[in-house]
């Protein structure tokens, strides 16, 4: 005979592994989870999921990063940038960044993932190419807040996508996926701008409208896999 512990709604059979009952009214299920199963499917998401999430992160930082390594290649000088216009592009890019985080938390929970976290990336990639052809402050401005809101809630998603795979122990690992991602942005971001900074003025287009052209051909095209 099965014992039921009124405190703990586990019943206890010696010939069966114990399982948990939800009772809602009259409804009564036992869950049971096997463990081999559980760390089976939760590889698959290791597998899957996880190495997307970092590339997507990686993708994204460079192309937020690369305003910068821009300005080194003469963005400035071809804008006609003057006095503290660049540092207000980036101010008023990153007021985006911190609008925007929650909204596509919210978007990646009523749509999900694919679907949210999908058309970010759609959106930031237009975005990175658009800046190839900027040719004033206002565009400059335009562009790059836009992607800034593409961007924004990408690490937030996809945390808020680990909390709804993974049990609470598992989680910390993943989400520390986005510090190690930026780290892998920051080594090699300024590697890939000097490699493209090599190619100096081709076709009538000057080295730092290549880096964001050359950009958005690995961007999409890596990303587009993931």
């Amino acid at each position: 005979m099965a014992e039921l512990d009124m405190k703990h709604p586990v019943k206890v059979d010696a010939n069966k592994t114990p399982t948990v009952d939800y009772a809602i009214g009259d409804v009564l299920s036992d869950i049971y989870i096997d463990p081999e199963k559980e760390r089976a499917a939760l590889r698959k998401f290791d597998i899957y999921v996880f190495p997307v999430s970092v590339i997507f992160i990686v993708l994204a930082s460079l192309d937020r990063n690369n305003l910068g390594n821009a300005r080194v290649f003469g963005l400035e000088e071809d804008l006609g940038l003057h006095d503290r216009q660049f540092g207000t592009i980036n101010t008023l890019s990153s007021v985006c960044t911190i609008l925007f985080e929650l909204p596509w938390v919210l978007a990646v929970r009523h749509f999900g993932a694919r679907a949210a976290l999908g058309t970010a990336f759609i959106s930031w990639s237009a975005c990175t190419i658009g800046t190839a052809f900027i040719t004033n402050y206002g565009q400059a401005i335009a562009v790059r807040m836009l992607l800034n809101t593409a961007e924004a809630g990408l690490a937030q998603g996809f945390a808020f996508l680990f909390s709804t795979i993974y049990p609470r122990e598992l989680i910390g690992k993943r989400v520390m996926s986005t510090n190690l991602a930026q780290c892998i942005s920051g080594a090699f971001g300024g590697l890939f701008a000097y490699g493209v900074q090599t190619m100096g003025t081709r076709n009538g287009l000057a080295a730092w409208r290549w880096l964001f052209i050359v950009e958005f051909c690995f961007t999409i095209f890596v990303g587009g896999i993931g």
